[in-house]
């Protein structure tokens, strides 16, 4: 089973459009096991009751809680980034190999 990133990145980066078929062009693949698709799904069910809180419950903190489900996801020291974006494109940047 295939479940790709670009999902959470879709919900947090306005990327400008160069994919024809997603027209999205900021997205990292990954390759997961069933159990942690339902782990995922949980914890984007558990994010939809929380109230938005800017630096604490916010698009960030939801992209760093989900994306944490996976071990070999490298996550950037968010303290070094002030916006989605360049969180975002930092994360993609150290995870651009990831199968």
């Amino acid at each position: 089973m295939i479940v790709t990133l670009y999902y959470l990145v879709l919900l947090i980066v306005h990327s400008s459009i160069n994919d024809s078929r997603t027209k999205i062009d900021n997205y990292v693949f990954k390759k997961i096991s069933f159990a942690d698709y339902i782990k995922a799904k949980l914890k984007i069910e558990e994010w939809k009751k929380k109230k938005y809180e800017l630096t604490r419950q916010d698009c960030i903190s939801f992209f760093i809680d989900v994306a944490s489900i996976f071990p070999d996801i490298v996550l950037p020291d968010r303290t070094k980034f002030v916006t989605p974006k360049k969180y975002v494109s930092q994360f993609l940047f150290l995870n651009k190999l990831l199968k």
